[in-house]
């Protein structure tokens, strides 16, 4: 597998407002990825207890294409 791809998994959850749980793949320059909230908070009556999914895609920037370093760091 090439060094810029990968299984991405995770987790948060926002102080009174929602668990999130997350998926999502990086190859190359791209991030595609799918969450989905569980509602904690007040807005747990208006949705029926139901949270939502969210699918997002991120590009990642390089400071110079000659030197694939990227502008955010990786952790």
């Amino acid at each position: 597998m090439p060094e810029n791809t990968g299984l991405i998994l995770g987790g948060m959850y926002r102080i009174n407002d929602a668990a999130v749980a997350d998926v999502g793949y990086h190859i190359k320059n791209m991030v595609m990825g799918l969450s989905y909230d569980f509602n904690n908070s007040p807005l747990k009556a208006a949705t029926n207890g139901q949270g939502g999914f969210e699918l997002s895609i991120s590009y990642i920037f390089s400071k110079d294409p000659k030197n694939p370093a990227e502008i955010c760091p990786r952790f």
